[in-house]
């Protein structure tokens, strides 16, 4: 009498298990590599976030601003950021501050100032001495660059 039990393959007569077809193990072994490689895509893409947070953290200063690849004007030296590593930042453009707090979700930054709404950016470049983002207002492209004081 063959018996199917929920997870195992049918004995034969002398109670041995019969060897699996070679599709199931090639099915099994691309399963495997299939989910260590997302596993690993997901390891790797938290730390991202992690060494983005250490690195964002500090002063910053302006030393370009363009719009639709273009300067349009806009001094980028009047303006800092200030990033500490509970959340807050402060922003200062010519004089006008802005307080809030900040999160970063992979390579994008979102501010929210005090009583506002969240504002996004994406962090196209971000290492030990230069931020480098990208932002869209009102469908117009503009990029900033930023270099630690």
């Amino acid at each position: 009498m063959r018996r199917w039990c929920a997870g195992s393959w049918p004995r034969c007569a002398n109670n041995k298990k019969r060897p699996l077809p070679l599709t199931i193990k090639r099915k099994t072994g691309c399963m495997k590599i299939f989910f260590t490689t997302i596993l690993a895509t997901l390891l790797l893409g938290s730390c991202t976030t992690t060494d983005n947070a250490k690195k964002i953290e500090g002063n910053w200063r302006g030393a370009s601003w363009l719009r639709d690849g273009q300067p349009f004007g806009q001094d980028a030296s009047a303006i800092t950021f200030t990033f500490d590593a509970n959340g807050n930042y402060t922003y200062t453009n010519s004089g006008q501050q802005e307080k809030g707090l900040y999160k970063l979700d992979d390579n994008n930054l979102y501010t929210t100032p005090a009583g506002g709404q969240d504002i996004m950016v994406k962090i196209v470049k971000l290492t030990a001495d230069s931020l480098v983002f990208d932002m869209n207002r009102a469908g117009v492209s503009e990029t900033m660059t930023l270099l630690r004081k």
